[in-house]
């Protein structure tokens, strides 16, 4: 996929973390202990990095330092007022050209929101299977990230960013391919 043919990564953030901030809202209390595949947190742990990451996304936009995620308690409202901080900072002018700094080394604001797209759309995932809740991806946004991330994946393993591959079947959906990619097991 070439730059000219990725469509808009701000936008594809912002389709995405409408679907997540809806899984958000949709986990029961009594699920906060759960287990999810993502084996370092359980449920409230794996809502906890997702709301820090939005911080993030945020905080590097804005070239400031992230902040804490802050709210009146409701997880899905604080992923709400982050990601629309994400949003503003995203949709400046020449935010997508600017290059940030980030612990993963110096990066384009486009490729930048490419991750943080990616970031939610799995994360996304691991709180819908932990929570019992439909975990059927868009297989554009699927095909997307995986055919964005495929030829990096070696590093970020090595890196510990991502656990071992998970084999699929040739003829996997974009979506299982990507999830076997991450480590997940579709």
């Amino acid at each position: 996929m070439t730059a000219q043919s990725m469509p808009n990564p701000v936008e594809l953030y912002g389709e995405a973390v409408k679907n997540t901030r809806q899984i958000i809202a949709n986990v029961r209390s009594d699920q906060t202990s759960a287990s999810t595949p993502c084996s370092d947190w359980n449920v409230k742990g794996l809502i906890d990095h997702i709301l820090e990451g939005t911080m993030f996304f945020a905080g590097t936009l804005a070239g400031e330092e992230p902040g804490q995620p802050s709210g009146d308690g409701n997880p899905a409202d604080i992923y709400q007022a982050g990601k629309d901080k994400v949003l503003t900072g995203a949709q400046k002018p020449g935010a997508m050209e600017k290059k940030y700094q980030t612990p993963f080394g110096e990066m384009s604001g486009g490729a930048f929101m490419l991750g943080a797209f990616m970031d939610n759309l799995v994360h996304g995932w691991d709180l819908a299977k932990a929570t019992g809740q439909n975990t059927e991806s868009n297989e554009n946004h699927a095909q997307i990230v995986f055919q964005a991330f495929a030829p990096m994946m070696d590093g970020a393993r090595q890196g510990g960013a991502f656990g071992p591959e998970v084999s699929v079947p040739d003829n996997a959906s974009s979506q299982h391919k990507l999830l076997g990619m991450m480590g997940r097991q579709p």
